[in-house]
């Protein structure tokens, strides 16, 4: 009991010393703030754990340089024990002295299966901790073998990160690597943002599929009717292909040569087989192959209302305390909730995609 209270001591203590200058953070996000309204929506942890939660992140960003973003992404629950996974966005790396372009990334090659920091499965960072004061421990990145892998197999995490995954077909990987496998599916399928917030980055330099916040974004935010129906919620995340990569190798970019005639007709055939997806899409369309006819909501997704669903009308706006929740039926446990001009995503389960819905020969 003495070391819990240590350690809670220690994670509620400013991570700044007093007699110095206050140190930078990165941008945390809320998660005490985020916690009330996935509480309206049935989903959370608890005031305490909570609170454990959002100090916990605080040390996690305090320790880790280059931070830019983070967030609680969600829990991953074991047979042995849990993960507390925790999702950042990192400073881009620093440019080659010379300031020569990097080299393209030839299919076919180890390099060519982890797609580049920043971009794909790997635009984000995950940390994952065992929960209170615990350390987090930073996870490799995705590869595309292992999320194809990943689609093939069904296996329960144990809680322990060096242990083999055991499964037929076979996992070339420990359970760190499926972990990690399974995050980026359920982040390319489930995080969601309500339609209008983000818009693609104009940048010249903005990496392939970045968005950024809209001009006027809170000013034009959804109403709550809208919030309510599938055309007021959007993909906030890159889509993944067969391939477990978010795009196909630019061909354009390659010498003459390069490839063989026969690898280059095959990457066009499969171009044009299975197109790239295009971000900020709308999630009405989602499994809209699997949906009986004349059938009502989508067989995808489940959207319901919570809360005070009166309008209360002050000074400055009328307001409403409702709470809009838009829960995976492909991923059970991922939510997307918002209430008046805020949104977030959570996932808590055990990173089983729900096999009802879609044909298992389906490699989506």
């Amino acid at each position: 009991r003495r070391r819990w209270c240590a350690d809670a001591l220690r994670l509620v203590r400013a991570p700044s010393d007093p007699l110095c200058a206050p140190k930078v953070l990165a941008a945390v996000q809320s998660f005490t703030e985020d916690a009330a309204m996935f509480e309206w929506a049935g989903v959370g942890f608890g005031k305490q754990e909570s609170f454990h939660i959002a100090m916990s992140l605080r040390k996690l960003a305090a320790e880790t340089e280059s931070l830019e973003k983070l967030r609680l992404w969600g829990k991953i629950l074991g047979t042995e024990a849990d993960y507390y996974v925790a999702e950042g966005t990192l400073q881009a790396p620093s440019a080659s002295p010379d300031g020569a372009p990097p080299k393209p990334v030839l299919p076919g090659s180890p390099e060519y299966d982890v797609e580049p920091r920043g971009e794909g499965a790997n635009v984000s960072v995950y940390w994952v901790s065992a929960g209170g004061s615990a350390p987090w421990i930073r996870l490799p990145a995705a590869r595309a073998s292992h999320v194809v892998a990943a689609r093939k197999v069904k296996h329960l995490m144990t809680g322990d990160l060096g242990s083999p995954v055991l499964s037929t077909p076979w996992f070339p990987g420990k359970e760190r690597h499926l972990l990690r496998a399974q995050i980026a599916r359920i982040t390319a399928t489930c995080t969601l943002a309500v339609a209008g917030y983000y818009e693609p980055d104009p940048a010249e330099e903005a990496k392939k599929n970045s968005i950024t916040v809209a001009e006027g974004a809170l000013e034009s935010f959804p109403g709550h009717d809208t919030l309510a129906t599938l055309d007021g919620w959007v993909h906030a995340a890159p889509a993944l292909l067969s391939t477990g990569k978010s795009g196909w190798p630019d061909l354009d970019s390659l010498e003459e040569g390069t490839l063989p005639e026969e690898t280059i007709n095959a990457i066009n055939g499969q171009k044009d087989a299975e197109p790239e997806k295009a971000m900020l899409e709308g999630i009405a369309a989602d499994l809209e192959e699997l949906k009986p006819e004349d059938a009502e909501g989508s067989p995808a997704w489940n959207i319901k209302v919570y809360g005070d669903k009166g309008q209360y009308t002050f000074p400055d706006n009328a307001k409403s305390y409702r709470i809009t929740a838009v829960r995976s039926l492909i991923w059970p446990g991922a939510v997307a909730v918002a209430q008046g001009t805020r949104f977030a995503n959570l996932y808590i389960g055990y990173g089983q995609k729900c096999a009802t819905l879609v044909d298992p020969y389906k490699e989506s």
